[in-house]
Order: structure tokens, then sequence, then C-alpha cells
């Protein structure tokens, strides 16, 4: 009995020809969708950082990371000091609150024009309060 081999086929598949987008402004180098995810993923906690330093020395409560603003608001109720943990307190319901605004924002049947209207009316307006 005489066994024979299959020959090998060698496909890309659609996958493949996604993850690895071109660079803008490259002709060379491609990225595969890890490198590009571990990108993206640097530079937000990049700016999530750099977010939450200037809120901590300008606000003096952490705007972006919610664990900071639960220990202080702990520490200082348990201290028995209310009033200080007012503002971490505040922080935390109004990212609690947009949070769950902004995951009803994108589950709604809105067309995209509004909710971009909607999303970019308060950015507007605090750029104007810089």
């Amino acid at each position: 009995m005489e066994i024979r081999q299959q020959p090998t086929i060698l496909a890309r598949s659609t996958a493949e020809d996604v993850a690895s987008t071109q660079i803008p402004g490259s002709t060379t180098r491609h990225w595969s969708k890890t490198q590009a995810q571990w990108a993206a993923a640097t530079l937000l906690a990049m700016m999530a950082g750099y977010l939450d330093g200037y809120g901590f020395f300008f606000l003096k409560t952490y705007v972006s990371f919610m664990s900071g603003n639960t220990t202080s608001t702990g520490l200082k109720i348990g201290q028995g000091v209310f009033q200080a943990a007012i503002p971490s307190a505040i922080a935390i319901v109004f990212f609690a609150t947009g949070s769950f605004l902004g995951n009803v924002l994108t589950q709604s049947k809105l067309p995209f024009h509004l909710l971009s209207r909607l999303c970019s009316s308060p950015l507007a307006v605090s750029w104007e309060t810089c």
C-alpha cells in the first residue's frame, strides 16, 4: 500500500491581510494587529496618566483612575472628615454617570450625525471654558 503526501497549499487568510495594515506615510513596514493594539493601549495609558496627573495637580482629585478616588474617599470618611471626601466622591459619581450615559448612547439607535453632535457639544463647551 502506497501513501501519497498531499501537496501543502500556503494561503493567507483575510484576517492576516487586514492585520498587516500599512503605517501611514511608509512603504516598507507593516504592523501586525497585535502591534497596533499594543501601540493604541500604550498611547491611551499615557494619555490617562497625564490627564490624571494634571487633574490631581490642579483639582486635587484623580480624574481618570477611580481607584485613587475610592481610596481617598474611604480614607477621609473613615477619619470622619466628610467635607474633605466630597471632591473625590463627586468624581466617582460623575465617572459612573458618564460611563452609564456613554453606554446608553453607544447602544442607542440614534443616527451617527446626531450622536456626533450630542457628544461634541460638551467638548466644545469645556474647550471654551479653559
